[in-house]
């Protein structure tokens, strides 16, 4: 009785003592020997070290007491001593009367090449992925940082056109405090020369001095919020105080071309943000709005800023103006990198691809509306913060200033 089917797949039978006592065609040609060879021979032979501590530690145990096991994914070893992995299945079968042993085991292995290609493959494939992945983490952090740079960038060239009228609106209260100054001191001598008093007016002008003094530090403090190098995280900002500080770094843009009115509700809406990088949004829009005004009296055009707090947990920031609005053309191309209609020299085309990206770092959108000929609304959307925080900050006036 013949215990090895002539199957396509390998087929050795071996007793207890693990010698192999009949093999099939497909057994011998996967093994690489003469298929006449192979009775007599011990199967740990044609078994690697790893295979053989298997079958002995897992697979003989478990035929002794369940008879038969399956799927088990091992290697084998041919005459060449080649490794050739196999999926096996042993069964534990009765002896015939021919033999002295009270059984055998059968096995039926089947070449395993394909899938341990695919399986390489597979390796391959992840490994291939893994890399891909972090080459593209490391192109979003260049990009980011890229990103960070040119916002930074677009701050400085902001600071850079907006410093001559910077100057200008620090100059102007310096000239009547230094002039107050001059007063208070000349009245401080000849009334220490017993020539003169003081005068009544003496608490009007240090009440004017003083005003002129804060209306610098405003200015100070506005730049120094634009300028700031880190970008701090996200906090509790009050919408009324971003304004306020946008509003006094871009008046000599505004106040020669139009009016600028604030429209912001008390208590302000207070975003979740980063008050320097909003600055950098509304002297941005703020700007180009003054920019857009067409050649007529600055009565007739016309800049408004509202905030309002909504009822879906956003904050709305409109910036509207009369002014010659735009083309569907441009409109198309607004928010394009380097994209710009003013002269040469006078803007990068940055503005308001670095306002989009700002506002969208922070959860929020931007959009706008625009008609040629009547003008633009761009609208910005915040999240609100949990809780408004009390800054204590006063509210800009309804228009800008005059000049003193």
């Amino acid at each position: 009785m013949s215990f090895v089917p002539e199957l396509p797949c390998g087929c050795l039978c071996f007793d207890e003592q693990r010698v192999i006592l009949e093999a099939n065609d497909a057994a011998a040609r996967l093994l690489e020997c003469d298929r006449a060879s192979l009775p007599g021979q011990r199967l740990s032979a044609f078994l690697p070290v790893a295979s053989r501590m298997f079958l002995q530690s897992h697979v003989f145990p478990a035929l002794i007491e369940h008879g038969s096991l399956d799927e088990i994914y091992l290697s084998l070893q041919t005459v060449a001593r080649t490794e050739v992995p196999v999926l096996m299945s042993v069964r534990r079968v009765q002896a015939d009367a021919g033999h002295d042993d009270k059984g055998h085991y059968l096995c039926a292995f089947q070449p395993m090449r394909r899938r341990q290609l695919a399986e390489r493959e597979l390796i391959h494939f992840r490994e291939a992925a893994d890399r891909a992945a972090l080459a593209e983490q490391e192109a979003l952090s260049q990009v980011r940082e890229v990103q960070a740079q040119l916002a930074f960038q677009d701050r400085l060239a902001a600071i850079g056109t907006l410093a001559a009228g910077v100057a200008h609106e620090i100059n102007n209260p310096l000239t009547f405090v230094m002039g107050n100054l001059l007063v208070l001191g000349e009245r401080l001598q000849a009334a220490q020369r017993g020539e003169g008093t003081l005068g009544d007016d003496l608490s009007a002008l240090l009440t004017e001095t003083h005003d002129g003094v804060e209306r610098i530090r405003g200015i100070v403090v506005s730049l120094r919020s634009l300028s700031r190098v880190d970008q701090g995280e996200s906090a509790p900002v009050d919408l009324a105080t971003v304004v306020a500080h946008a509003q006094r770094l871009a008046a000599h843009e505004v106040r020669p071309r139009g009016t600028l009115t604030i429209d912001i509700p008390s208590p302000a809406p207070v975003v979740t943000g980063d008050e320097g990088r909003l600055v950098q949004v509304l002297v941005n829009l703020l700007v180009n709005a003054a920019h857009a005004m067409p050649a007529r009296p600055v009565d007739a055009n016309h800049i408004i800023v509202r905030a309002r707090a909504l009822g879906t947990g956003v904050a709305r920031i409109e910036v509207e103006d009369n002014g010659s609005g735009m083309s569907s053309a441009v409109q198309a191309r607004i928010f394009e990198p380097f994209f710009t209609t003013k002269p040469a020299g006078v803007g990068t085309g940055l503005g308001l691809s670095i306002c989009r990206g700002i506002i969208a770092s922070l959860g929020g959108t931007i959009e706008f509306v625009s008609l040629e000929g009547e003008g633009t609304v761009v609208r910005v959307m915040l999240p609100l913060a949990a809780a408004p925080a009390a800054t204590g900050t006063k509210h800009p006036p309804a228009t800008t200033p005059r000049p003193a």
